[in-house]
């Protein structure tokens, strides 16, 4: 009897646990960009059928340092597009860690030394996604991952975390909802533990 109750105490975190992990949706590109500007690649409109304002897109990649010694191609870049008639570059994104508008304003910076960065995207670009997909190029990278997290708080570079609403202005968004999460699934197990314990 106290191990059908241990199993259906961890049973209920795992599912908990299962709800949380879902809410992240992992895209595999692969595309090495390198420096011609001819290479594009696209992720479908399916993809991006949870992205919200809050989401965090986080992408990984490898730059190719040996560029730093070739002029007029030391710079490591991704440049977003909607993938509809003329892809118009996305404009409304709030840049997270290792990400950082480029000084021509039609790309955005990654750091050479870096694998990682984030970034949300918010206005009329969040719906024209969920229809069009997205089309992206770039320079210097190898584009690897594209992940949505809609549990993730965005980082700035500064390390401080980027505002966040949740469409309520009396209820602020703390950014710790897995942490919470954890801590309640714990709480849960260790209660029904205990419980069977006394039985």
């Amino acid at each position: 009897m106290k191990l059908k109750k241990i199993a259906a105490a961890i049973t209920a975190a795992c599912t908990l646990l299962s709800a949380v992990a879902v809410s992240a949706f992992a895209y595999d590109v692969n595309k090495n960009f390198k420096t011609g500007w001819s290479i594009n690649t696209t992720i479908p409109a399916s993809e991006f059928e949870e992205l919200t304002a809050d989401s965090v897109i986080k992408i990984t990649y490898t730059a190719d340092p040996s560029l730093a010694e070739k002029a007029d191609h030391s710079y490591w870049v991704i440049k977003p597009m909607i993938n509809d008639a003329g892809w118009p570059f996305i404009q409304d994104i709030v840049c997270g860690k290792g990400m950082a508008l480029s000084e021509s304003g039609d790309s955005y910076s990654l750091d050479v030394e870096g694998t990682e960065a984030q970034f949300s995207i918010t206005g009329d670009s969040v719906e024209h996604l969920k229809t069009a997909g997205m089309a992206l190029m770039g320079h210097g990278i190898t584009l690897e991952t594209f992940t949505i997290d809609n549990n993730a708080v965005l980082e700035l570079a500064s390390e401080e975390p980027a505002p966040v609403s949740d469409g309520h202005a009396d209820s602020p968004v703390t950014g710790n909802a897995p942490a919470a999460v954890m801590i309640a699934v714990m709480g849960t197990a260790a209660f029904a533990m205990a419980a069977s314990r006394k039985k």
